[in-house]
């Protein structure tokens, strides 16, 4: 089944690219501009039913983060998870479109103004432009800004608010979860903003230097970090010299190429 704000039957629009499947009607209107239309071309569709996640039996175990990539489902979704919300769950990361690829779902001014009352903050966005039919562009361009995998987790004085009210050992493994998924996702100061947090209100289980400590072994150095991306990249280099040999898996070193030159230019562009 899918997971929906009620229980109900749906019908999924199954497209060329899977990926691109989707609850809601494909907005021809919109897509048909850019150079990956086809890929949204549906070919064939199927009835599906569907549950609020709020009417699943978990057997008492509580959701931590939740990742939901639906094609403008998430919002009927994040509805359907109100047992959940501003408590159990510490971070989302959700697809969040910026303009209407289907027809009738939310945008994400939609599912900002939905998290923002349950005490999450966007953190960050990984966003995805496209490129209209004409394909002019170059390195200097900016296309349209289509979607974005968007990251929140709850802010503080929610966490704060949380944590004060749970007892010892339920504290200490929901820190221990804040601080994974800041350092998932790199956000290093604000977990130490918050530990610091928890301190001055007396709510650590360990001395602070003890929490610190795990997140500083954990961030590893920006000349390892540029050093591993270099060895990557001369790894995917001998690769493509050997490409006669592995002519059958040429996709697959080309696109590992491509991977392993972008995260090395990327850090040496973070780092300038």
């Amino acid at each position: 089944f899918a997971l929906w704000s009620e229980e109900q039957d749906l019908t999924l629009n199954l497209t060329a690219f899977p990926d691109a499947s989707s609850i809601y009607e494909l907005n021809n209107n919109i897509l048909e501009k850019f150079l990956n239309y086809e890929c949204h071309r549906v070919i064939s569709r199927s009835k599906i039913n569907s549950k609020p996640l709020d009417n699943i039996d978990l057997k008492n175990e509580d959701i931590d983060f939740l990742k939901i990539d639906t094609e403008g489902a998430e919002l009927e979704i994040l509805k359907g998870s109100k047992k959940y919300l501003g408590k159990s769950i510490l971070g989302l990361e959700l697809e969040v479109q910026f303009i209407n690829r289907t027809i009738g779902s939310p945008i994400f001014s939609d599912i900002d103004n939905f998290l923002r009352p349950f005490g999450y903050q966007l953190m960050t966005l990984y966003k995805q432009s496209w490129i209209r039919k004409n394909n002019v562009w170059n390195i200097n361009s900016n296309p349209q800004i289509i979607w974005a995998d968007a990251v929140y987790i709850m802010n503080e004085e929610n966490l704060i608010s949380k944590i004060s009210k749970i007892d010892k050992k339920s504290r200490e493994s929901t820190i221990l979860k804040l601080m994974a998924i800041c350092l998932v996702y790199g956000f290093y100061d604000y977990c130490i903003s918050i530990l610091n947090k928890l301190e001055k209100n007396n709510l650590l289980v360990n001395d602070l230097k003890y929490y610190s400590d795990i997140i500083k072994s954990n961030v590893r150095s920006n000349i390892f970090i540029i050093s591993l991306n270099l060895l990557r990249f001369i790894f995917s280099l001998i690769l493509i010299l050997f490409i006669l040999f592995l002519w059958t898996k040429r996709r697959s070193v080309f696109s590992f190429f491509k991977s392993s030159a972008a995260s090395l230019f990327h850090s040496l562009y973070s780092i300038f």
